[in-house]
Order: structure tokens, then C-alpha cells, then sequence
């Protein structure tokens, strides 16, 4: 084989290590926050609280201005109590959203920071569907949910997590948005 057939085959050995490293990242990174609300607007606050099959959450978040929103959520899933201090900051639109935050496994005060980004959209008048992905030391966390708008301030939502920490657990929740 050629010098130069062996730096080519090298080349591209590189290029499908980088797409799968790239692909797993991605997938792996798990998901976290597109909080279950209708478009809030600068000075907006949304809350909510949801039941699920392994626990349940709570969330509080505010947003002082347009482009970026601080919250806190509580949930409890398999047992597992955690606490996220997070910020959420517009990158394209208000669907597409960066997000860094702070999570606190159970009474341990086990505290990781992560970074994530979620999605959201229209999926028709009165629903609006959203995944998130979020990712920290030794931690990944995916979730796809949708609300539905039963008025201007209230919706219902409908949500999937997928958390990898301390082995895999997953939930399926039915909760209350508030938008004041």
C-alpha cells in the first residue's frame, strides 16, 4: 500500500470516528429543559407542576428579558430527589434555546454543572411540542413533551424523560402549566 493511499484511508478513518463521536454526543447527551409553556414574553413567569409514573416535578421560571429566562425544577424520579438551578438563553427565533445549569442529586448535595439546548414548536393552533437534551459529569438527560393551550395562561402538559445517572430510569408525566 501507497504512502499516500495510507494517509487517504487515515483521513477518512478520522472523518467516521469524528461523525460517530459527533452522533453520540448528540443522542447521548440527554435532555433537559424546554419548559412545558406557551411563548412567555419579557417579564413573563411560567410555573408548573406535574404527576408522573415514577415522580413528580415542579418548576418555577421567570423571564426578564426577551433573549433568556433563569428557572428552578424540582422533580422526584425513582426515588431520586434533584434540584436544577438553570438559565436558558435564545440562539435562533425562541425555538431553539442553549441552556447551562446546576443540578443537586437528593439530600447529598451531589451538585454537577451541565449544558444542554432544546427545541420547540407549533405543532398546530394549540399545541406546542419540545425536546431538550442536557448533559453533565457522569449524567444525561432527554425529554420530549408537548402542551396543549386550554387558555392564554393554562395548558396541559404531556411529557417523556429519559435520565442515565446511577443506572437508567424514565417517566411519563400529566401536568398544569401556568403562565402569569
Amino acid at each position: 500500500m501507497k504512502s499516500s493511499e495510507r494517509k487517504e484511508r487515515s483521513v477518512y478513518q478520522l472523518k467516521k470516528i469524528g461523525l460517530l463521536l459527533a452522533a453520540w454526543l448528540f443522542f447521548s447527551i440527554g435532555t433537559g429543559f424546554a419548559a412545558a409553556s406557551a411563548k412567555a414574553g419579557q417579564g413573563d413567569s411560567t410555573a408548573g407542576i406535574g404527576f408522573g409514573s415514577q415522580g413528580n416535578t415542579y418548576f418555577f421560571e421567570m423571564k426578564p428579558q426577551d433573549d433568556w429566562a433563569v428557572g428552578v425544577h424540582y422533580f422526584n424520579q425513582n426515588s431520586l430527589d434533584m434540584t436544577d438551578l438553570y438559565g436558558q438563553f435564545n440562539l435562533a427565533d425562541n425555538h431553539f434555546k442553549a441552556i447551562i445549569g446546576n443540578r443537586i442529586f437528593g439530600s447529598t448535595a451531589d451538585s454537577r454543572v451541565y449544558i444542554g439546548a432544546s427545541i420547540s414548536g407549533k405543532l398546530s393552533s394549540d399545541w406546542v411540542g419540545y425536546t431538550s437534551l442536557i448533559g453533565g459529569d457522569r449524567f444525561q438527560e432527554l425529554q420530549l413533551g408537548a402542551t396543549y393551550k386550554v387558555t392564554d395562561h393554562y395548558g396541559l402538559n404531556f411529557n417523556y424523560r429519559s435520565l442515565k445517572y446511577e443506572g437508567d430510569k424514565s417517566n411519563l408525566d400529566v401536568g398544569l402549566v401556568f403562565n402569569f
